[in-house]
């Protein structure tokens, strides 16, 4: 295959293994000095947290027994718990009721101001037409999601903060748009979604 080894013609072998018929090379590891990883010369390994110990067969297999004993003898959701109190040991109880807000969290404006935030990205459930004037604001305008465009032409829309722009529309086309007036200059037929 393309994709494996062939070393080139020399007296030097080269170690490989064998997997599913592709010659895959042998890697050595070395240690910071330079000596190959052995039997007689392992790896070096710090142990970050704890004992060398710690994650032993024997410590692992004690830990095993102990848990396996403690849930033997749990036959409750309220003793399970109980157990893996005692466990645990010493705990530490966190009420958030003892903990104040943050300032502006929870309050009724917040979550007003979070409600017209969510009514505007929600599914549109009701439909206002808009007859396009200068002088006239549109019906729902702090309400509208979207507007629906029904007949194809140029829709002059004019924002909150008195920009007007004229915006060439298709019938079908859904404007993520809440203007304050649609202008009477407006060629195309468009629905408010509420």
């Amino acid at each position: 295959m393309a994709d494996n080894l062939i070393p080139p013609a020399t007296d030097v072998p080269i170690a490989s293994k064998d997997i599913g018929g592709i010659q895959f090379p042998r890697n050595l590891l070395t240690t910071t000095n330079g000596v190959d990883v052995s039997a007689d010369n392992p790896f070096p390994v710090e142990v970050i947290g704890g004992s060398a110990g710690d994650a032993s067969a024997a410590n692992q297999e004690t830990e095993i027994a102990r848990l396996t004993s403690i849930l033997a003898s749990v036959d409750s959701v309220e003793a399970l718990l109980t157990a893996l109190n005692a466990l645990v040991g010493d705990t530490l109880e966190v009420s958030f009721q003892s903990q104040p807000l943050p300032t502006g969290a929870a309050t009724s404006e917040a979550q007003a101001a979070m409600a017209a935030t969510l009514a505007l990205t929600t599914a549109a459930l009701k439909f206002a037409a808009i007859t396009p004037s200068n002088t006239v604001v549109v019906p729902n305008a702090a309400t509208i999601k979207s507007l629906y465009v029904t007949v194809a032409g140029n829709l002059v829309i004019k924002g909150s903060d008195g920009t007007q722009v004229t915006v060439p529309v298709v019938a079908g086309q859904i404007l993520p748009f809440a203007p304050t007036y649609v202008m009477a200059a407006t060629t195309a037929t468009v629905v408010a979604l509420l």
